[in-house]
């Protein structure tokens, strides 16, 4: 077996010294998706690409339109215009998740964006209407100055911005640093870490959505979950508020990340199906449990 995983790496960087970068991007994306998917994928992504292109033709650098039907005025920053250019044209899935969260959230008043980054998804529903708010969850220092000053730059959107995780409530948990926080606590280390001590983490406190609610947070009608492997906790952290107000729910699910943390995508289904809900992928199609074999990020709505 470890003969056989050894050719199959020599294989590999051989092909990348002989093959056009874009070949090899082309067979990965294949090996990824499957070949129909992922050739699939690239005709959407020329397809989001030409009309984001044309959507902002006029627009001044300072202003984003994006595909989810709203201007966004940004700041000078690369990163804040890549991240919003991701949901725009740069990954086809997650224009089809942005464009799947405005469509189950036409009706919605009240957002909870759970792992908010710099609020594209606050700010598109927010700037929707004028009887929308955001709550926004960030816990990342860094992210959260990025989302307060898109909001500075976007004064009519009504988002109210908390610097605090969100998960199970009273616990303090490791989150690894970096562009995302990822939940570390009790995770299995990745290969080469002995333990989390390799790791670069900060100890963050979390409230569950539950206890918010006590609180007297104004119940969402509906809930953008992207934690990096904390969405199970999350969820459980919610499961008063799931059975008696049923929001509806948007989650990326991170098969890889929730499995070093001894969970499944497909645990996350189970326990949301035995909650009443059905899940659907952002085209609102009924999935099955073949659709949680991917490993890198699985989209989902639960209605």
């Amino acid at each position: 077996m470890t003969l056989l995983s050894d050719l199959e790496t020599k294989a590999k960087i051989a092909a990348k010294a002989i093959l056009p970068p874009n070949v090899v991007a082309f067979i990965g994306g294949c090996r990824y998706r499957g070949y129909l998917a992922h050739v699939n994928y690239l005709l959407r992504l020329r397809k989001y690409r030409t009309q984001f292109a044309k959507a902002n033709a006029a627009a001044p650098d300072s202003t984003i339109v994006l595909p989810v039907g709203c201007r966004i005025q940004i700041p000078a920053d690369a990163e804040v215009r890549n991240a919003f250019e991701y949901f725009g044209w740069k990954d086809p899935e997650a224009v089809d998740e942005s464009l799947g969260f405005m469509n189950v959230a036409a009706k919605a008043k009240i957002l909870w964006d759970v792992g908010a980054l710099f609020g594209f998804f606050s700010l598109a529903f927010a700037l929707k209407g004028a009887d929308r708010r955001a709550l926004a969850f960030e816990p990342n220092p860094s992210s959260r100055a990025k989302l307060e000053e898109c909001l500075r730059l976007n004064p009519t959107a009504k988002v109210e911005v908390f610097d605090f995780a969100v998960g199970l409530p009273g616990k303090v948990v490791e989150f690894e640093r970096g562009f995302h926080y990822t939940a570390v606590m009790d995770s299995r280390a990745r290969p080469g870490e002995e333990n989390s001590a390799q790791r670069d983490t900060v100890a963050i406190k979390t409230m569950s959505i539950d206890e918010l609610i006590e609180k007297n947070f104004a119940p969402p009608d509906i809930i953008k979950i992207d934690v990096e492997g904390h969405e199970f906790d999350v969820l459980l952290g919610a499961r008063k508020l799931l059975l008696a107000k049923k929001p509806i729910l948007c989650v990326e699910l991170h098969p890889d990340l929730l499995a070093r943390r001894g969970t499944s995508s497909v645990a996350i289904v189970e326990h949301l199906e035995d909650a009443g809900y059905v899940i659907h992928d952002t085209g609102l199609k009924r999935v099955k449990k073949d659709f949680f074999k991917r490993q890198i990020h699985v989209r989902i709505v639960a209605m």
